[in-house]
Parts: structure tokens; C-alpha cells; sequence
């Protein structure tokens, strides 16, 4: 049996990127304050920026390669993990 193909990166250390966003829509309770209201949108509609700070390649349960991509978001001391398909490099403009 052959081996599937190395899976392709996306990014490098140092890439800055940002977080796709991950959904269309957020049900809040009709009786929830408004602030609370307000909190949600503000969660929803921010887009998070950071830097790319190591990229690798792990199995998931079911033994299918994944890269995952460690980012350090702005404002943040420590990198969290994501798969490369949540992020998108940011447009230099």
C-alpha cells in the first residue's frame, strides 16, 4: 500500500494571518440582556490577527495527516494551534 503525499503548507514562521471565520450565525436567547447581545456580536464580527510561529503535521483519529499551524494573536503571550484551513495570510495593504 502506498503512502498518501506529503500534505502541503500553507504558511512559515513568521506569515501573518488571520482567523477565517469559523460561523455564519449565533442564536442568542431572546431573553438575554442586551449587553450580552452585544458581547456576542462583538465575539462574531472581530477577525483575530497574529504571527505564524510553527507549523507541523499531525495524525488525526481517523490516521489522515493534518498541518496545524501555532499562532501568536495580537495582544496574546501564548500561541495556540489551529488547522491551516481556519487561517488566511493577511493582504499587506
Amino acid at each position: 500500500m502506498s503512502q498518501a503525499p506529503e500534505p502541503k503548507r500553507k504558511f512559515k514562521e513568521g506569515d501573518r494571518v488571520k482567523e477565517i471565520n469559523k460561523m455564519q450565525q449565533m442564536c442568542v436567547s431572546p431573553f438575554a440582556s442586551s449587553a450580552s447581545k452585544n458581547v456576542v456580536t462583538r465575539i462574531m464580527a472581530d477577525t483575530r490577527i497574529g504571527t505564524v510561529s510553527a507549523t507541523g503535521i499531525k495524525r488525526t483519529s481517523t490516521g489522515h495527516r493534518r498541518v496545524y499551524v501555532d499562532v501568536l494573536w495580537d495582544g496574546s503571550k501564548t500561541p495556540s494551534r489551529h488547522e491551516q484551513m481556519r487561517l488566511a495570510l493577511l493582504d499587506n495593504e
